[in-house]
């Protein structure tokens, strides 16, 4: 480096140091304005947020067995169904002639059968008094089988063409509600074949019981379990809410977005309904808050007012990256995180906030628990009643500890009393 850049930088160090000392002992005099609040205890209930659709467990797609015309529709969406009530029916007249038509190849058959019976019995005769070869009474018995399995075939051809003709007539296979109705009277439906999906002519859903299939975040999936409280809330009923209880968590995640930015990976949490909801509909809009744990009568303080400050002896691990993590018990980053810190040879960071006492805040490092939308639990590092800084964020960033302040909370009980 020339000697030239040396005295540059040198004159630039110089500077700056000015201009820290002067606004430090301007910070010295005056202090910055901050709020704050005393540390409460309480109950404190950990939620995770998802929104949802809903969805009945029971859903029966109405197809038909066998294809043809719709003559008649006999529900409409929305309407309630008994099981076995009547919903469709299809042209009968090609299933009934089919079934004609088997009838009168059965009676031929039968009389085919009659006939060789008796043709068989006479030939016995005549064979047990010798009157005729072994072969002619053999084509005989032949004659009566062969007569008998053609009877039994026409008598499936009969029990098809009658299975065909009951299938021309749809009854409903469970109790519910026509959630979706497809097809219109006159229309051809078809059956399913490997390759193409059968026509849907309606959908029945059983709304007896109802479930909201939520998309919750894989950050939060891991926190939710089977049988956990839930409250949830429909868009088509915005002032009431309605309880509810997890009853399956999928195994499958989903990924919606493109590249790793924009992506988002979900996973389908089902939570069932405990109340009834009148009127309520599949594909409603919703959203669940799902309680995954709670605390009674624990020390708690504001979210806003945790902060991330370096460790003292932090210069150390620095330098050294299998240096342990140090003395604080808890940290706002990943273990993974501050080890990548230290492998940057960036000090490690602890997790706490801002005691005032004595006109001057102090800073304190804490061992933090669950956390609802607003407050978190403070397991260790302070005590009730101890009045911490909440704000502003702007003073939270830059504090420091030892810092002189000023304590201004009327902006605060402005808000308070707004709000209330």
């Amino acid at each position: 480096m020339s000697k030239k850049k040396i005295i540059l930088i040198a004159g630039a160090v110089v500077v700056v140091g000015a201009v820290v000392a002067i606004n430090a002992g301007r910070s010295s005099k005056k202090g910055a304005t901050v709020q704050t609040e005393k540390v409460t205890s309480g109950d404190l209930e950990q939620l995770v947020s998802a929104t949802g659709k809903v969805v009945p467990p029971t859903e029966v797609k109405i197809s038909a067995n066998v294809s043809g015309r719709i003559v008649a529709i006999h529900v409409e969406e929305g309407d309630a169904v008994k099981k076995g009530d009547l919903l469709v029916e299809l042209d009968r007249d090609r299933y009934e002639y089919s079934v004609r038509k088997a009838g009168s190849a059965l009676s031929e058959a039968e009389a085919r059968l009659v006939k060789s019976e008796l043709e068989f019995e006479r030939q016995k005769g005549l064979f047990e008094r010798n009157l005729i070869s072994k072969s002619e009474y053999d084509g005989a018995e032949a004659d009566v089988k062969a007569s008998r399995y053609s009877v039994e075939q026409m008598r499936a051809s009969v029990s098809e063409g009658e299975k065909y003709l009951q299938d021309c007539t749809i009854y409903s296979p469970i109790t519910g509600i026509v959630s979706e109705l497809t097809a219109k009277q006159g229309e051809n439906v078809v059956i399913g074949t490997m390759n193409n999906p059968g026509t849907v002519i309606m959908v029945v859903s059983d709304l007896s019981v109802i479930e909201i299939e939520a998309e919750v975040d894989e950050t939060d999936v891991s926190l939710v379990q089977l049988g956990q409280p839930a409250r949830v809330k429909l868009d088509a009923f915005p002032d009431t809410s309605f309880a509810g209880s997890v009853m399956k968590i999928g195994n499958s995640a989903k990924v919606t977005g493109f590249g790793s930015q924009d992506q988002a990976t979900n996973f389908m949490v089902y939570v069932r309904l405990l109340d009834t909801v009148a009127n309520i509909k599949p594909g409603m809009t919703s959203s669940v808050d799902i309680t995954t744990n709670t605390r009674s009568g624990v020390l708690q303080i504001p979210i806003q007012a945790l902060v991330l400050r370096e460790k003292k002896d932090s210069t150390a691990q620095a330098k050294s990256p299998d240096s342990g993590a140090g003395t604080g018990e808890a940290v706002a980053a990943p273990a993974d995180t501050q080890v990548a810190r230290r492998k940057a040879g960036k000090p490690a960071e602890q997790e706490g906030v801002f005691v005032v006492a004595d006109g001057k805040a102090h800073f304190r490092e804490i061992k933090t628990g669950i956390a609802d939308q607003q407050n978190i639990e403070v397991v260790t590092g302070l005590n009730k009643d101890e009045e911490i800084v909440t704000g502003s964020f702007k003073v939270l960033r830059e504090l420091k500890d030892g810092d002189p302040v000023k304590v201004d909370n009327k902006q605060l009980q402005k808000l308070g009393q707004q709000g209330a």
